[in-house]
């Protein structure tokens, strides 16, 4: 099996919205309260960013989803741009039934050896290849333990926390992905570096 490509700085934008997920984005900014209590603090971070940041952006998201991929490429921006400001905090939001369910899981084993991050970057470039197999390949990849990153595939706490994020994303009304909530409000309209920087900064009136 080939090398798995890293997510590029920048990506084209061939992705095709779905209906009901453009509705979600453009019906306006809508108070949406999160639970503090979807990850416990003994689990692994699924986080990036400033750790205090004072923005921190929520983001429900499924790797095989191509928007979600666009997007994921926008957040590193924002980071990049606001490295002492903004936190991002993802939430596993598989399509049920989908094939990024492995990938999820996955995530999280790479997190408990603290590459979330990496393989977050993987999984998102490339979404053909999200199978079990694929994402041992990308473990290997990323120069992981190999046999404690397999035997943490099937820990179920990795699958109490996506049924943790779901049940959130429930409890909220958030359906479709990707969803982006910034200190507790849902984001809506265009999710470009731009918009998303504007209204970090208070900028979005302008």
């Amino acid at each position: 099996m080939g090398q798995f490509l890293i997510l590029p700085c920048q990506r084209p934008a061939r992705h095709r919205l779905r209906i009901a997920a453009c509705c979600a984005l453009i019906a306006g900014v809508v108070s949406i309260t999160t639970s503090a209590a979807t990850q416990s603090a003994a689990l692994p971070s699924t986080s990036f960013g400033a750790a205090d940041g004072p923005v921190v952006l929520t983001v429900f998201s499924d790797f095989a989803c191509e928007p979600c991929a666009h997007l994921a490429v926008v957040l590193q921006g924002v980071v990049e741009a606001r490295p002492n400001s903004v936190r991002v905090v993802f939430r596993h939001l598989p399509a049920e039934g989908g094939r990024g369910r492995d990938a999820h899981l996955a995530s999280l084993a790479a997190a408990e050896q603290g590459r979330f991050f990496e393989f977050y970057n993987l999984a998102f470039a490339n979404q053909d290849r999200l199978t079990r197999e694929d994402t041992l390949a990308m473990a290997s990849q990323l120069g992981l333990d190999l046999e404690r990153f397999a035997q943490s595939l099937g820990d179920p706490a990795w699958a109490n926390v996506l049924a943790g994020d779901r049940a959130e994303a429930d409890a909220n009304g958030v359906s479709e992905t990707p969803m982006v909530l910034m200190n507790g409000v849902a984001l809506s309209g265009p999710l470009t570096l731009e918009t998303l920087l504007r209204r970090i900064d208070g900028r979005d009136h302008d």
